[in-house]
């Protein structure tokens, strides 16, 4: 049955458990229901995203509104590709269907003491062998995200330092959670330079006659192939460092700012499917870098952002009590800032090319049009703020390269 089909058919025996929850009363019971998809984009494992809203009666009989998210996850059949199989299929692997209905029926995002807190989950059903239900907090409504300013995104990233200070010194026994994510940004390289990166390396007719060409110079091809020349080395080093835990997916559309009532909490995180351990640093390039590439901030401020996020997670490293070595920190942002995101925008000048239309659909070559509606901009700025950030991602992977022989392991 389709997902829309058994939503429709949900009772209000099904929805009282996690109704309760949401209202924090144990008597509360589902009058009215009402459910609309709302728009995701990106993770193949996620099938479903809903916001469901309606009435409940309360323990003392009067009438109150609910609502919640339900993200609907499973074992999708993909390519059949051996690579992006694991993507998604092996518990360790960057993508494993399964890891956030995991996370949360563990207990492991549950009762963290802040600044940055996980979502609250109301509850996870598993309705097959290959899919689960997780019932989410709609933080504000589940409506459009606001934008964040570089100042808010910094605050986040101090966020971020303390959550790495405080798992650094009692990291779980991963062998209780197996399904935590290792090695992530090396799963990333692996799967992105098969899927698109190495297209765009060997094929110099990628990206002409489109938008970008003219911001496609020479230069950047090559700054991407020396990038992609270095990984095996800037990953050894990477890999090499004391790890912690690590959210991986940073980027400002999954965080929301905390209430004042929720103190200590202040930075909240929804999407904990890529949730594993990682280098400290690590989330701090990729808050950077995926802010880069998903339209977080004005790219031409990427500089700014970078500054600001990198001392904010430093001083909510130390304010912790993390007295580690400062440059391995900053090697781990600028290697994972800059093979996540410097990837990625390869993979988009991918997408304008003909020869890769079968694998991407006719339609992916139109995304600079896309982002123009979205950000209510021209094409050419789209385009303008699209090179400046792929240019800034590339200046990190330089830096990466000049902090690699300081790393301590």
């Amino acid at each position: 049955m389709e997902l829309a089909g058994r939503l429709h058919q949900l009772t209000a025996v099904e929805l009282a458990p996690v109704v309760k929850k949401a209202l924090r009363d144990d008597h509360a019971w589902p009058l009215t229901w009402e459910f609309d998809a709302l728009d995701w984009t990106g993770n193949p494992a996620t099938v479903g995203l809903f916001r469901l809203a309606g009435i409940a009666r309360t323990s003392g009989g009067g009438e109150v509104p609910w609502i919640m998210v339900l993200k609907v996850v499973a074992d999708v059949d993909l390519t059949g590709d051996p690579l992006i199989d694991r993507y998604t299929h092996e518990p360790e692997g960057i993508n494993y269907w399964k890891r956030e209905a995991l996370a949360f029926n563990s207990g492991l995002l549950i009762d963290w003491p802040g600044p940055l807190v996980p979502v609250h989950c109301y509850g996870v059903e598993e309705v097959s062998k290959s899919q689960a239900w997780i019932w989410l907090e709609a933080r504000e409504g589940a409506g459009p995200h606001t934008l964040w300013t570089i100042e808010q995104l910094a605050s986040a990233a101090y966020d971020f330092g303390a959550l790495a200070a405080q798992w650094r010194s009692k990291l779980p026994d991963v062998r209780q959670y197996p399904w935590l994510a290792q090695r992530w940004l090396r799963g990333w390289v692996a799967l992105v330079r098969t899927y698109a990166v190495d297209h765009f390396l060997g094929h110099d007719g990628c990206g002409k006659g489109s938008a970008v060409e003219p911001f496609l110079d020479g230069s950047t091809r090559r700054r991407m192939a020396e990038l992609i020349s270095d990984a095996d080395d800037l990953l050894a080093g990477f890999d090499s460092l004391p790890v912690t835990l690590a959210h991986h997916d940073p980027q400002w559309g999954n965080l929301f700012a905390a209430a004042p009532d929720e103190s200590p909490a202040r930075t909240v995180a929804i999407d904990w499917g890529f949730f594993g351990l990682a280098p400290i640093g690590s989330d701090l390039g990729l808050h950077i870098g995926q802010n880069i590439m998903s339209w977080g901030i004005d790219q031409r401020r990427a500089a700014e952002h970078d500054q600001a996020s990198t001392v904010a997670y430093i001083s909510g490293l130390e304010d912790y009590g993390w007295n580690g070595d400062v440059d391995s920190v900053k090697f781990a942002r600028a290697t994972a800032a800059a093979l996540n995101a410097g990837t990625w925008l390869a993979m988009e000048v991918s997408w304008l090319c003909p020869d890769m239309a079968e694998r991407f659909g006719s339609d992916a070559a139109a995304w600079p049009t896309r982002v123009a509606a979205k950000q209510g901009i021209s094409t050419t700025t789209v385009v303008e703020r699209w090179a400046s950030g792929f240019n800034y991602v590339l200046d990190l992977a330089d830096e990466a390269r000049q902090l690699r022989p300081h790393v301590h392991c």
